[in-house]
């Protein structure tokens, strides 16, 4: 059953947990080996790893941007040493490893960000903000965009473009703090499934003319959020994804066009976002947990 939350407790919540967090830290306690190899499992993709030594080594797993790998580099070393990980979602984790030839457990699976609201709290875990995404929470953002998707509501219309039976459409702008966000729908009512090869956003001249060269001013995404469902829509089905990005406006004789590819097709989706579709953007209240 969905539970409701409104935004400012859920950012009491996150705010006293943390603080809570900073006063005293417990470092997650792992043995490493010099023949064997552990892997620890995070919630979101590592983005950083800092050793405390050179008694031991760390990479991401291939094909695996939220497994660390980690080993002894020097066989049999007799002191403590310590690493620390921070992740994409912001969160930010302390190990401290010991050696042994044969270590007891080789994998590890760190608990969500999401589990504070849970009996079973980590102790390890901090909440840190990033300058990427105008200092927002991590954790409040991954949960605004978790609850958008889970609610799957449409709240504007007329804003899309259909093409060999395709459709995409926004479903819904919001906005929280400096992070717009853009509820994006796609459907397929034709008989051949649809690829997703890529999705372009940018800024460009509402009017153009041949004499004059159209300039194009890209949108980077800061993070995407879309139940890690392959982004294939097969036959009358549907893909929905909540897309953020930094706080932004343009001027009247500007739009943001919203640019899909099909992957070796050619029914390509082409559509316009204006001012007016930004500013009138819906203020986030309560989350779905």
């Amino acid at each position: 059953m969905n539970k409701k939350i409104s935004l400012l407790s859920m950012m009491l919540l996150i705010a006293s947990f943390c603080f809570a967090k900073t006063l005293e830290t417990i470092p997650y306690q792992v043995e490493v080996g010099f023949i064997k190899t552990i892997h620890i499992s995070f919630p979101s993709k590592v983005t950083y790893v800092d050793l405390g030594s050179n008694y031991i080594i760390a990479g991401k797993a291939d094909g695996a941007e939220n497994v660390l790998r980690v080993k002894a580099a020097v066989r049999g070393f007799s002191e403590q040493t310590n690493f620390s990980v921070i992740c994409e979602d912001g969160s930010f984790w302390l190990f401290q490893a010991n050696y042994r030839e044969q270590p007891a457990q080789q994998y590890y699976e760190m608990k969500s960000m999401h589990s504070l609201l849970a009996k079973d709290r980590p102790t390890n875990i901090q909440d840190i903000k990033l300058s990427e995404i105008n200092g927002e929470s991590p954790v409040m953002l991954d949960l605004i965009m978790r609850s958008l998707y889970k609610e799957n509501k449409r709240e504007v219309k007329n804003i899309g473009q259909r093409n060999g039976r395709i459709e995409a459409t926004i479903k819904g702008v919001y906005v929280h703090n400096d992070i717009i966000y853009f509820h994006l729908n796609l459907k397929n009512k034709s008989n051949v499934s649809y690829d997703i090869d890529y999705m372009k956003f940018y800024i460009a001249d509402r009017k153009s003319f041949r004499k004059q060269a159209s300039q194009e001013l890209p949108l980077y995404v800061v993070r995407e959020f879309n139940g890690s469902v392959p982004a294939k829509i097969i036959v009358d089905k549907q893909y929905h994804t909540i897309i953020a990005f930094n706080k932004f406006t343009i001027s009247a004789d500007k739009k943001m066009v919203v640019s899909i590819a099909e992957k070796n097709g050619g029914r390509h989706l082409n559509f316009d976002i204006l001012l007016s579709d930004i500013i009138n953007a819906k203020p986030i209240k309560k989350v779905i947990l």
